[in-house]
């Protein structure tokens, strides 16, 4: 079961999904639209790189996770699109850990690219709350049902940075 339909389940507002069979329909399909494509290079991916006015990467702060990143960066910009089009996200990060932080924004800056405000802490909370349907700004304490503040206004923070970014680009 996708997203959309453990959203209806749990009674969240609703988001819309449409199926296409192409790449250019789904362009056409929607003003807006966020497509979690694959990790890699391959065709599909770079056509909806080439299309999309924003494409971004998610990356955890070790060299395991960061050095295949900026290879797909790199494919990426031989392939037609265009470097300032790319940014960064870190993910899974230790907020206790800052030089981890600063070492790994530190690589990506070094590779050319840049790195959106903001990261995702690694927390268990996201993946219930994406197992959930919801949001990685939607977290709630399990046995509450209050929300996580901090880990909901870091979400945020990672998609302002993010409609910022895009905001740029248009």
């Amino acid at each position: 079961m996708g997203r959309a339909p453990r959203r209806k389940t749990e009674g969240l507002s609703p988001i819309d999904v449409v199926p296409c069979r192409t790449v250019q329909e789904a362009f056409r399909a929607a003003n807006a639209l966020v497509i979690d494509g694959r990790p890699d290079t391959d065709a599909q991916t770079t056509e909806i790189a080439t299309l999309a006015n924003l494409v971004v990467i998610p990356t955890g702060p070790a060299l395991d996770d960061l050095e295949p990143g900026v290879l797909v960066a790199h494919g990426l910009i031989q392939a037609g699109v265009p470097k300032d089009r790319i940014r960064f996200a870190l993910v899974g990060i230790d907020r206790k850990a800052p030089v981890e932080i600063r070492q790994a924004v530190d690589y990506i800056m070094a590779a050319g690219y840049q790195v959106l405000a903001g990261a995702l802490p690694d927390k268990p909370s996201y993946r219930r709350a994406l197992n959930a349907g919801r949001s990685p700004a939607e977290t709630r304490n399990p046995v509450t049902g209050q929300p996580y503040e901090s880990l909901n206004a870091a979400a945020i923070e990672l998609a302002e940075s993010m409609a910022t970014a895009l905001l740029n680009q248009v």
